[in-house]
């Protein structure tokens, strides 16, 4: 596993998480995109599972959880 933003104490930007995710932030704006365009799911911010998981995007489909997706250093989960 790689370094998360792990403070839960400073909520990240949509622009703060894209740049986290460094060498693969192409990557995620596409899969972003693809979520959230073809499948139509919502996307919400949240710090949910402690303090060693960190901030994450959540998709959602009609309240019913798809993903989580991690930002890491030049990359995620």
């Amino acid at each position: 596993m790689y370094e998360r933003l792990l403070d839960k104490n400073h909520q990240p930007s949509d622009e703060e998480y894209i740049a986290y995710c460094g060498l693969m932030k192409e990557y995620f704006i596409e899969l972003d995109s693809f979520l959230l365009n073809e499948l139509q799911l919502q996307k919400i911010m949240r710090f949910p599972y402690g303090n060693q998981y960190g901030w994450s995007f959540k998709y959602t489909s009609k309240n019913k959880l798809v993903c989580d997706i991690f930002a890491e250093k030049d990359a995620f989960t």
